[in-house]
């Protein structure tokens, strides 16, 4: 064998394995393991410890401990929670799509993770940033939840990343929350290979000063978080109101 190419055959299996296991489901992951929930674990700490995301542990643990699918920041110290065993896994923004070339629509796998759950927790996690920063936490607005979630499921579907119709150029959030008669919102969007891990995104969007602004805003009511993947990538619509 010539040097080098045990590397590359070890890094072509770590691709594979992150492009092939969407979210809360197995793949190229060991068996699961347990943990115990100790003194000042929050679910988003514990699934960054483990490399993987705080949806994927709901999922393994919801039948135990139901209460972590209206609540998933709401842990007990001595909970034994199953972890998958997955290896370190990146959270990275993809470059801009292109129109017209759109992902497949999700797999059988794909469609068990419990998206309502994850997007409640990056709105929870928006919410902790607020607090952090001594504003008012927003109201979690269903209408614009479901607005939130049609942009997401319209990018994968089209095959782009954008604020704008790629199309048209029109503000999508805009036109779909007026035919819900709400105005318009600010919108933040995250793009990432899967597993994308709803503590990272926030990260990403605290990082930037333009999403940050939109975080932060002040004041602010209301808002919304919609969730849809593709095969290999998924998309987070954060909308907020005044």
């Amino acid at each position: 064998m010539r040097a080098g190419s045990g590397s590359r055959l070890v890094l072509a299996f770590v691709l594979a394995c992150l492009l092939a296991v969407p979210v809360a489901v197995s793949g190229c992951t060991s068996q699961p393991g347990t943990y115990t929930v100790k003194p000042g674990d929050t679910l988003a700490r514990i699934a960054t410890e483990h490399r993987t995301t705080v949806s994927a542990l709901v999922e393994l643990n919801k039948t135990k401990y139901p209460s972590l699918l209206s609540n998933p920041s709401l842990i007990e110290v001595g909970w034994e929670l199953r972890v998958p065993g997955w290896g370190p896994v990146p959270s990275l923004e993809l470059p801009k799509a292109r129109p017209g070339k759109a992902e497949a629509a999700p797999t059988a796998q794909a469609a068990t993770l419990d998206v309502a759950a994850a997007e409640r927790w990056v709105f929870a996690l928006v919410n902790e940033e607020r607090k952090k920063a001594g504003l008012a936490p927003l109201a979690w607005n269903d209408t614009m939840a479901k607005v939130a979630r049609e942009r997401s499921e319209d990018m994968i579907r089209r095959g782009y990343f954008s604020h704008q119709d790629p199309v048209t150029g029109e503000y999508l959030g805009w036109t779909l929350l007026l035919k819900q008669g709400l105005p318009a919102a600010s919108e933040a969007i995250f793009r990432g290979w899967l597993p994308v891990m709803p503590d990272r995104i926030v990260e990403r969007w605290m990082n930037s000063p333009g999403h940050r602004a939109i975080l932060l805003q002040n004041p602010a009511r209301e808002g919304g978080v919609g969730y849809a993947s593709g095969e290999w990538s998924g998309i987070y619509t954060l909308l907020v109101m005044r």
